[in-house]
């Protein structure tokens, strides 16, 4: 059999390999149960009751071998005469594994506890065994009958708890949790079972009870990371982003590759620029590197964070992550070239954003962006002709139709950029309807027509709030010493402001 094979030392590959081939079994089960007759379910039900025996074994296997190694580990660290830097890196390599594999951090937990009764260490230990290999509800009965023997074991009634909420007993979890509060004496498990209980709280949106939970285990054990990250996120559910980003700052500062630190930051930093948008937020923020070994939808959600928040090169330097997985997304290329632009400018961003126009010739979206930017850099008879393409493909499209004022702005043609101004202030919303008197007002004002200028844009001030811009030229026009006059300059007027769309 192959498994004994492995045990004689076979490279490591083949165990991947032999579960691999385990799984494709059941997935053939599972594949041919539906149309399978009578006969074939029977042979079907015999082949995956092997499977299930064949798993107990190794089950039972794997938890001797781990009784052994625990045991040689131990008596090692206790009557090793080799020099302690050596046999501290053994127990940190064992450390630093059983923490992999395991949901919770137990791997140090026991170091402060010596076994009150040797009779009860191989109980012990199988039912710890179920519990790092997820079995929770096998975890459960063998924790359940272990606590008859020693109820005052402080980490098998944790890890108990623990079994019993992960079978959703929330009930009698949440009352282990709250015991172990009162009467555990390690400072770990205290802060553990308090660190718990908030989280359950936070389940059930209880956010007062949870915050008090969290504070509890991090005056406990104050570098307790997982208690301050959660209580992180409960002050910025509750609005308080100035606690949530200190507290951020602080876990950053001592991990700065901690991605999860780093998305709740940005989220916080998100929720300071709505509440206060005229604030100067930015010098009071510091920036992380995102990390390129993030998974994509983690770097996707940061580099809109970012961009959000305002920290472009941060937004860039996860686009380029994502587009080294993925060279042929036009999205991604359109993303890089947005951020390039708010950053560096036109020119700077113009080769990645041809790209994205070279995968996607005809999506709007990146004909505007090009479009714009030929504004920018006073290209108007190339920005006109994206802009023209944009609606030939739709006719009422409302990007296109702001893009071809400002290009036949540039052009000097005033009444062809009016008429097309006039064409939103027919339109169903408000918005457009804003941008439309907010263009004839402009477009008026350099024409020299005071008055008409000053009707638009008053009709345009109550969107100023998003488009400040209306409430410059309405300065401009109440001031007649201000009276933009028309001039031959070919990007006279143009804005490069993105607030508009």
């Amino acid at each position: 059999m192959r498994l004994l094979t492995l045990i004689k030392g076979v490279a490591l590959v083949f165990i991947e390999d032999w579960f691999e081939e385990l799984r494709q079994k059941v997935d053939r089960i599972e594949k041919e149960w539906a149309t399978a007759s009578t006969e074939k379910q029977e042979h079907l039900i015999r082949q995956l009751k092997q499977l299930r025996t064949c798993s107990d074994q190794v089950i039972d296997l794997w938890l001797k071998y781990e009784e052994k190694l625990n045991e040689a580990i131990r008596m090692i660290k206790q009557t090793s005469n080799i020099p302690a830097s050596a046999t501290e890196s053994l127990v940190k390599e064992y450390d630093k594994l059983s923490e992999a594999k395991q949901p919770l951090e137990f791997s140090t937990l026991l170091e402060d506890e010596q076994p009150q009764m040797e009779l009860h260490k191989e109980l012990y230990e199988k039912a710890e065994g179920f519990y790092h290999l997820r079995l929770y509800e096998q975890a459960k009965q063998h924790f359940a009958s272990f606590l008859e023997q020693a109820p005052d074991w402080e980490s098998g009634r944790l890890y108990y708890a623990y079994s019993l909420y992960y079978c959703c007993d929330y009930e009698l979890a949440l009352k282990e949790f709250r015991l172990l509060t009162r009467t555990a004496v390690s400072p770990k498990v205290v802060s553990i079972s308090f660190n718990a209980l908030g989280c359950m709280y936070v389940q059930e949106q209880k956010w007062l009870e949870a915050i008090q939970a969290f504070e509890m285990a991090i005056s406990v054990r104050p570098q307790y990371t997982e208690s301050r990250y959660n209580l992180a996120i409960c002050y910025l559910e509750q609005g308080d982003t100035e606690k949530t980003m200190k507290l951020c700052e602080q876990l950053l500062a001592e991990n700065d590759q901690d991605w999860q630190v780093e998305v709740l930051y940005l989220r916080a930093v998100r929720q300071l620029f709505a509440r206060y948008p005229q604030k100067d937020i930015e010098r009071m923020l510091k920036m992380y590197d995102p990390n390129r070994n993030l998974d994509s939808p983690t770097l996707w959600e940061l580099a809109m964070l970012a961009e959000q928040a305002g920290f472009y090169r941060h937004a860039l330097s996860c686009y380029q992550f994502l587009l080294e997985r993925q060279p042929l997304d036009a999205g991604l290329w359109h993303a890089i070239a947005w951020n390039k632009w708010l950053l560096d400018g036109p020119k700077q961003a113009m080769p990645a954003l041809k790209k994205a126009l070279t995968l996607a010739p005809e999506h709007p979206d990146y004909l505007f962006s090009y479009g714009w930017m030929q504004l920018a850099t006073g290209e108007i008879t190339s920005a006109r002709i994206a802009f023209s393409k944009i609606l030939n493909a739709t006719e009422n499209h409302h990007l296109g139709l702001l893009g071809l004022i400002y290009a036949h702005e540039g052009e000097g043609a005033y009444d062809q950029a009016k008429d097309i101004a006039t064409t939103l202030i027919q339109k169903q919303d408000q918005y457009s309807q804003m941008l439309g008197h907010y263009q004839l007002g402009k477009l008026s004002l350099q024409q020299g027509n005071q008055i008409e200028a000053s009707q638009y844009l008053e009709k345009a001030r109550s969107y100023s709030d998003v488009v400040p811009e209306v409430n410059q030229w309405w300065e401009r026009c109440k001031n007649t010493k201000d009276h933009v006059q028309v001039t031959t300059n070919p990007t006279a007027g143009i804005s490069t402001s993105t607030a508009e769309w």
